[in-house]
């Protein structure tokens, strides 16, 4: 109901925004999601998770230091960064 109704905001608003945000957020996770299959490594956060300010600090450095990515679509060119900042520990034998 939340979602239908900041979507109702036809005005810029802040129920656009939040709208806007939020699918376009959702479509970026569900490309991340099929995309993920093909970057190597996988994806192991803390289990104390990660909050999006530091998701944020961690996408920004990487889009300084990658400019040859800034082309990437958004979704997986954040993905990308989360992934390689949070990779799963190898197992030597």
């Amino acid at each position: 109901m939340e979602l239908y109704q900041s979507c109702q905001d036809k005005k810029r608003g802040v129920g656009n925004i939040v709208c806007t945000a939020y699918i376009h957020g959702l479509v970026d996770g569900m490309t991340m999601g099929v995309a993920s299959e093909k970057f190597p490594g996988k994806y192991c956060p803390p289990d104390s998770g990660i909050s999006a300010p530091q998701a944020r600090l961690i996408i920004e450095k990487f889009l300084r230091d990658h400019p040859e990515r800034l082309h990437v679509e958004a979704g997986l060119v954040a993905g990308l960064a989360i992934i390689e900042a949070f990779p799963c520990a190898t197992k030597s034998n």
